[in-house]
C-alpha cells in the first residue's frame, strides 16, 4: 500500500463557496505534496439555506480546470468532480449534473430538516444522539436512492461534535447505510479534514471501513483531504491509507468518467 500512486479525491477551491482557493495554487501545492493525482470537488449547495445555495458555475469551473490540466499536464493528472449536498432530495438537478460529465459525483449530507449538521445550536436541541440519528436517517436515503460515485465522510458530524453515541440503534443505522453503498456499488471516502478539526481520527473510523469491507463483495475507497486551501492539499494521506490497510477496505482509487480505477 505504501508506494500507490498518491491521490487527493477531494479538494475545494474557489468555485466553491467556503474557499477562496486558486485552482492553479492548489495544483502547485498538490505537485509539491508529491501527488499524481487532484480531484476537485467543488459543492453544488441545492439547500436554498445554504450560503453556497445558486452559487456554483459549471462553465466556469469548467474552464478553469481546463487551464490547469494544461498547465499540468504530464506533472499531475487532473480530475474533474461535484460535492452534490443531500442528492436523494434532488432528482431532478442530479440528472442534469450528470450530464454534465464529471470524473466524479460525491454525494455528502451537510443539511438536515432542522439545520446545518455543524450548528452547535441544532446539536444542543436535538442532543447528539437525536443528531447523528436523523443524519444517518439521511445518509441511509442517499445511498438508497443512489445516481452518484461516492459517499463522502459517513461519520460526519464527528468533524463538529466528537463521536456518535456507542449504542445499538447507531450500529444498526450504520450497517444499514452499508449495506446499501454496497448493493449499490458506492465508493466509501475515507476523509482526513477531522484530523486538521481537532479530532483523532478520520472519517468513517476503522470500525466503519471494516464493516465495510465485511459487507461489500467489492469494496472500493477514496482519499480525501477536503482541502479548501493550498496548505491542505494532502493532509493527511499517509493516515488515511494505513487506517484502510488496517481495516482491509481496499482497494483505494480514483474515479475518471464515473468509473472506478484502483491504485492498489
Amino acid at each position: 500500500m505504501a508506494s500507490i500512486p498518491r491521490a487527493d479525491t477531494h479538494v475545494h477551491s474557489r468555485f466553491s463557496v467556503d474557499s477562496t482557493a486558486d485552482p492553479l495554487e492548489v495544483c502547485r501545492a498538490a505537485v509539491d505534496a508529491g501527488l499524481q493525482y487532484l480531484c476537485f470537488a467543488e459543492h453544488v449547495d441545492l439547500d436554498p439555506r445554504d450560503d453556497g445555495y445558486g452559487y456554483f458555475c459549471w462553465d466556469a469551473y469548467r474552464r478553469a480546470v481546463d487551464e490547469t490540466r494544461e498547465r499540468f499536464a504530464g506533472r499531475l493528472d487532473i480530475l474533474l468532480g461535484l460535492e452534490i449536498g443531500e442528492p436523494h432530495r434532488y432528482p431532478r438537478e442530479m440528472e442534469r449534473l450528470a450530464a454534465l460529465g464529471p470524473d466524479v459525483l460525491i454525494g455528502s449530507i451537510h443539511w438536515l430538516p432542522e439545520g446545518f449538521v455543524g450548528d452547535r445550536a441544532v446539536c444542543r436541541t436535538m442532543g447528539i444522539g437525536g443528531l447523528f440519528r436523523a443524519y444517518y436517517r439521511e445518509m441511509l436515503d442517499a445511498a438508497r436512492h443512489g445516481g452518484f460515485d461516492v459517499l463522502a465522510h459517513l461519520d460526519f458530524p464527528k468533524r463538529y461534535h466528537g463521536r456518535a453515541p456507542e449504542d445499538a440503534e447507531t450500529a444498526e443505522a450504520i450497517g444499514a447505510i452499508l449495506a446499501e453503498a454496497a448493493a449499490g456499488g458506492l465508493a466509501l471516502e475515507v476523509n482526513t479534514s477531522p484530523l486538521r478539526k481537532g479530532r483523532h481520527e478520520c472519517t468513517p473510523d476503522i470500525d466503519i471501513l471494516a464493516r465495510y469491507a465485511a459487507t461489500s463483495p467489492t469494496p472500493r475507497v477514496t482519499l480525501g483531504s477536503d482541502a479548501h486551501t493550498p496548505e491542505e492539499v494532502g493532509a493527511g494521506l499517509d493516515r488515511a491509507q494505513d487506517l484502510v490497510r488496517r481495516a482491509g477496505a481496499g482497494p483505494v482509487g480514483i474515479y475518471r468518467a464515473r468509473r472506478f480505477i484502483a491504485l492498489s
